[in-house]
């Protein structure tokens, strides 16, 4: 390992800060507003898988590994083009209705099971060498070096990652600020960043795509109150009764008709690369 490779390695690793099972707790708060989303128009998904397989990265022999694939949100569209598709998620519940989805879809070839990708024991025939494609979209599951080798090592010729460079909520955004004391520069979106200079490091030179986006999500307020309060216990280690009871406050105080809405802006980064 060359030393400009191990300063990034040793950067992330300062960055990163996941607890397991506060992510798990996490996502499974988000798991009922995300499947919301599996059904609406939204064709860049399925765009992606055809472009995949347009391009000879997939085909109709491929198998794919989906990392954090929530529920079924890319493993569905790929599912329909491939041969074979293991998806996993932390989550129990965005397993749940992963599943429920591919039986909706009459889809048999998605094995979805509930696990953390870091704590995953990989180093089986299951895993090592055992994928034409290992994805990860927009998902912690790979925050960390040992995270993103894995990922090489289960892939026996492409694998993609894509990541937030920039990002602005604007109900947490005040949450963080006014309530958390925390400033934007705490939460930083370097993923990429060390991903890319990584793999370019090791050989490895990936194509990298940008998008910019923004959109209004809506949650019911109960969920969001959920999702923030599991957010807030995650990023601020002392916090305590009182901010609780400031967080569910202030999302109440945005509620329509049990309905927030929160603007959010973002700007986010894909990498997909061949595996040496």
């Amino acid at each position: 390992m060359n030393n400009l490779n191990e300063t990034f390695i040793n950067n992330w690793k300062e960055e990163r800060k996941m607890n397991i099972e506060e992510t798990r707790v996490f996502w499974d708060t988000k798991a009922h507003s995300y499947n919301k989303g599996v059904y609406e128009k939204n064709q860049r998904k399925s765009q992606l898988a055809e472009a995949f397989f347009g391009k000879g990265i997939i085909n109709k022999d491929s198998k794919v590994l989906d990392i954090g694939a929530g529920p079924g949100n890319y493993a569905i569209p790929f599912a329909k083009l491939v041969s074979e598709v293991t998806a996993l998620d932390i989550s129990e519940e965005m397993v749940k209705y992963l599943k429920e989805n591919a039986q909706k879809e009459g889809l048999k070839n998605i094995s979805a099971f509930q696990s953390s990708w870091e704590e995953l024991d990989t180093d089986t025939e299951r895993f090592t060498k055992q994928y034409d494609l290992v994805f990860a979209s927009m998902t912690p599951a790979v925050s960390s070096y040992e995270s993103l080798i894995k990922m090489i090592d289960a892939s026996r010729s492409y694998c993609y990652l894509s990541g937030f460079v920039y990002r602005q909520d604007s109900i947490w955004d005040e949450i963080r600020e006014k309530i958390l004391k925390k400033d934007k520069d705490e939460e930083k979106q370097n993923k990429i960043y060390y991903a890319f200079n990584i793999l370019w490091n090791m050989g490895m030179h990936p194509e990298i795509e940008y998008y910019e986006r923004e959109h209004i999500h809506t949650y019911e307020t109960e969920d969001l109150i959920d999702m923030y309060t599991q957010k807030a216990k995650s990023s601020a280690k002392d916090i305590g009764k009182e901010e609780i009871e400031q967080i569910e406050k202030f999302i109440r105080s945005k509620e329509d008709n049990n309905i927030v809405e929160e603007n959010m802006k973002s700007k986010s980064a894909a990498l997909i690369w061949k595996v040496l």
